[in-house]
């Protein structure tokens, strides 16, 4: 009775194992998918920052989601290694740094590119305002050339 039930620990321990391990790949899968969906284009008018900086925030959005996934991930990780120590849980500690790292790296990309976006939004604003600028003043010029020769009373 006792081979019995220390078999069906084994297998229920290998199950929970290849689970996590399922769940390691797939959560690896979906930050490898986020980091190539973050793209290079800074836009090459406000309209277009404007549009980028949108998407971005829908990406910044749909990355609060994964995180709350890859939390649930790391709590699973800490209570297998509590209940299967030694090399189960050695290799259990490794894969959560992986995927740890993987996320950070996903993070700091994330924010950098945030950070891009809105210096090339504050760029697009300064030279929609020198081009208003520059416009107003040869308007002034022109009127003034207009009036001095009288062709405007």
């Amino acid at each position: 009775m006792g081979l019995i039930r220390n078999r069906e620990q084994r297998l229920q321990a290998a199950g929970e194992i290849h689970r996590f391990h399922r769940d390691v790949a797939e959560a690896l899968s979906r930050i490898q998918e986020k980091e190539a969906a973050l793209p290079e284009d800074l836009g090459r008018d406000l309209n277009s920052v404007l549009a980028l900086i949108r998407r971005h925030e829908g990406f910044e959005n749909d990355l609060v989601a994964l995180e709350a996934q890859l939390q649930v991930l790391v709590e699973d990780a800490s209570r297998l290694q509590v209940h299967y120590p030694g090399n189960n849980a050695v290799h259990i500690d490794q894969q959560q740094q992986i995927v740890v790292a993987h996320w950070e790296e996903l993070k700091e990309r994330s924010a950098h590119r945030r950070d891009q976006l809105q210096a090339s939004c504050d760029l697009q604003r300064f030279l929609t305002q020198v081009l208003n600028y520059i416009f107003h003043q040869l308007y002034l010029t022109i009127y003034v050339l207009l009036f001095l020769t009288g062709e405007i009373c």
